[in-house]
């Protein structure tokens, strides 16, 4: 799908694959030299531009597409990826791999994140799941994306199973391989 040997297994791939985007600020070189910016990802209404890394833009256009695809029912209100950050917003954490443009968020108004109590996780898409996400991703769109390679926040382990994570993210697809 793309120009990518292999897709990384880990944070430290990460920084081999896609480079340093810069520590406590992003490095102005390596954005420039790595970030793109489209109007005409699939799906994603063309009024917002779309920031990615070059070297995850064409997964991430695949994955868009087959979402479509899969799900044409879903209309995407909206879609973003590259934003220097650490995870879930905490300066003590890594950084998130939004901060390499490889991480894709989709419609967090429909699909927030929520914490749970250990062992009080719903499965995905069960009666408990759709109550609290009601208009949220469907099956399809995030198997779309797990197609292409990417790993999708409801399964963080990608073992199939959301109910051993009490964080669900499911607006959140990140192109790591995690053997899937």
């Amino acid at each position: 799908y793309g120009p990518l040997d292999h897709l990384p297994r880990n944070r430290r791939e990460v920084y081999q694959v896609f480079g340093n985007p810069g520590v406590g600020k992003p490095d102005k070189g390596w954005e420039r030299d790595n970030i793109v910016t489209v109007r005409d990802m699939p799906g994603v209404p063309s009024k917002w531009y779309f920031r990615c890394h070059r070297l995850a833009e064409p997964y991430i256009r695949e994955a868009f597409r087959r979402a479509q695809l899969a799900a044409p029912e879903y209309a995407i209100e909206r879609a973003a990826s590259y934003v220097f950050r650490h995870i879930r917003h905490d300066r003590r954490k890594p950084l998130s791999y939004h901060s390499w443009g490889i991480a894709v968020d989709i419609d967090p108004h429909r699909n927030f994140g929520k914490t749970f109590k250990k062992g009080q996780t719903p499965e995905s898409w069960s009666d408990q799941y759709n109550t609290i996400w009601p208009n949220g991703l469907p099956r399809a769109f995030v198997k779309a994306f797990q197609s292409v390679g990417f790993a999708s926040g409801i399964d963080w382990d990608e073992d199939g199973f959301s109910s051993d994570h009490t964080f669900l993210d499911p607006m959140h697809m990140e192109l790591v391989d995690r053997g899937s």
